[in-house]
């Protein structure tokens, strides 16, 4: 609106010259009839003359009047445009400030809108994360209950003797007790009774391992002299041989045609003895698993078998009611080691018998231990 209005001001000033030049022409003119009848009446110029000058002064007078009226009028029309487009301009710039106004208003109402949307965002997020706390606090209660029955179900089969399963299932729950502690710090409670129960768990333990193979009844067992093999007889029938550091198995003696009731190693640990419902005495030779020599002439079942601290002699009791010690090491000895035992038995013999002849008397001159 600013362009308009300034062209029409300018025009305003422009005819209001205009106006102004006519008045004074008007005046001008006035001045110049009344001057110039002065001068024909003095110079005695015609009456004729000066009526025509007269009526072309009037008529240039009226021509004036008429310009300066049509610039009035054109001058009043302009005015009447500037005060129309003043009015105009005015409701614009009225209009403007309330457009402002209300862009402003909308705005602030915008940002407290956005501000508001936020807040209800934040507060969403703040009751959804409660609600999920809530959720898991109930879900990380009710693992802690089942952990804690758990727990006491594992005392109680600790009580009966079966530890090492025992021990298992409560290291399990140890392990998941501590993943929840990790996400809730409100399980003091629950967590002292699942500790107290474990501690009391791996304290009172005594079993180490468990050797699993047999299929009857394991009747006897008996550690080698350096500790690092254990012997099992069964009423399976068998003998096993197990590694005590991993547990496994190392092979079967099968031979016994009853339960094995007894079993012994010899202090070299090189030889085993079994005794059996079969009324047998079996030795073994631990490298291979090889049967070395059964003994017979019981009348029931073998049921106890021991080495002398020496491993000469070995020792046997029966369900006959008898003892019977059996020389242990002939059964060991190779071609050198019978003649060695055979001659010191016998050399009593040869050098008092006065019936040995002189040959034999000197068979085992040569034969030294």
């Amino acid at each position: 609106m600013e362009e308009p209005t300034k062209e029409l001001e300018g025009e305003i000033q422009t005819l209001d010259m205009a106006k102004r030049k006519a008045q004074q022409q008007v005046i001008i003119g006035s001045f110049f009839l009344v001057l110039a009848s002065i001068v024909a009446i003095f110079l005695g110029v015609s009456t004729m003359d000066l009526t025509k000058r007269n009526q072309a002064a009037q008529i240039n007078l009226e021509k004036t009047e008429q310009q300066q009226k049509a610039a009035e009028e054109t001058l009043q029309q302009t005015q009447n445009k500037l005060r129309e487009l003043n009015v105009k301009q005015a409701q614009s710039e009225k209009a403007a400030q309330f457009a402002q106004k209300d862009a402003e208003k909308a705005n602030k109402e915008a940002a407290l809108a956005k501000k508001l949307s936020a807040q209800v965002t934040r507060q969403a997020k703040a009751e959804e994360f409660r609600a999920q706390q809530k959720t898991g606090l109930a879900e990380t209660l009710t693992k802690l209950a089942t952990l804690e029955l758990g727990i006491i179900n594992a005392q109680v089969s600790f009580d009966k003797g079966d530890q090492l399963v025992v021990l298992l299932e409560g290291l399990r729950i140890g392990v998941q007790l501590k993943q929840l502690t990790k996400t809730s710090s409100s399980l003091d409670s629950p967590q002292v009774k699942i500790t107290t129960t474990l501690r009391q768990i791996v304290y009172e333990i005594r079993e180490r391992n468990r050797f699993t193979g047999h299929q009857n009844y394991v009747l006897a067992v008996s550690f080698s002299p350096d500790g690092k093999t254990l012997a099992s007889g069964s009423a399976d029938n068998t003998l096993k041989l197990w590694n005590v550091a991993d547990g496994k198995e190392i092979r079967t003696l099968r031979g016994h045609k009853d339960s094995v009731l007894a079993v012994s190693f010899s202090p070299d640990g090189k030889t085993l003895a079994s005794g059996s419902s079969d009324a047998t005495l079996k030795l073994w030779n631990v490298a291979d698993d090889k049967e070395i020599r059964t003994f017979t002439g019981y009348q029931d079942s073998v049921q106890a078998v021991s080495f002398s601290p020496d491993g000469k002699t070995l020792a046997s009791g029966s369900a006959d009611n008898t003892i019977k010690l059996w020389d242990s090491d002939l059964w060991t000895l190779d071609l050198d080691g019978l003649l060695v035992k055979g001659c010191d038995w016998i050399r009593p013999y040869l050098q008092n018998n006065p019936t040995v002849s002189e040959k034999d008397r000197h068979l085992c001159d040569g034969v030294v231990s």
